[in-house]
């Protein structure tokens, strides 16, 4: 204990065992030395002791009954301050670990989103194409055709023999050019 906290023999004889601990930690001091007192074998609890060097050192007490008639307890502690400043830093790296975790996470769910957005937009910008160029065949280019037609009807009924067979083609070609065009405007 001297070697633990500093304390010199001389202040820690006459001293009640339960001053040598941290306020917060006296009850299960008390506890344990009753329970070791009253024969219960192999008392052991992670506690703090009050150090004038430092404010408190972590220490594991086991108490036990003792084979002394003159006391009623026998004492041991071993210092685990290394051994939980270790499981701080590893409480402490665990939590920056997590929140690393949830950073990223909401940064994963802000780039879906935006790339829910993105599609959307693209989804949405392609049925405007669509709607546009269906818009341009139908409104101009199956209008252009079927004025074609007329005319090449009307133009066909003043022609001679000879040119009919060339006027009936066109417009074989005429009538198909007007149902490629419906269809692909259908289709977009």
């Amino acid at each position: 204990l001297t070697a633990m906290c500093d304390w010199s023999r001389d202040e820690l004889i006459g001293k009640k065992v339960e001053r040598l601990f941290a306020r917060d930690c006296r009850d299960d001091c008390y506890m344990m030395l009753r329970e070791a007192a009253a024969g219960a074998a192999h008392q052991s609890r992670d506690l703090r002791l009050n150090c004038p060097a430092q404010s408190w050192v972590n220490v594991d007490v086991v108490a036990e009954p003792s084979e002394d008639a003159a006391t009623w307890f026998r004492m041991t502690l071993t210092d685990i301050t290394p051994l939980k400043k270790a499981e701080e830093e590893l409480r402490l790296a665990n939590e920056r670990l997590e929140q690393r975790v949830r950073e990223r996470t909401a940064q994963l769910a802000r780039r879906a989103a935006q790339l829910r957005a993105m599609a959307g937009e693209l989804t949405a910008a392609e049925q405007r194409e669509r709607r546009r160029i269906a818009g341009i065949l139908h409104d101009h280019l199956q209008q252009l055709l079927v004025a074609m037609r007329f005319r090449l009807t009307a133009l066909c009924r003043r022609a001679g023999d000879a040119v009919l067979a060339d006027c009936d083609y066109i417009d074989r070609l005429l009538n198909e050019t007007l149902d490629v065009s419906r269809s692909l405007t259908v289709e977009l």
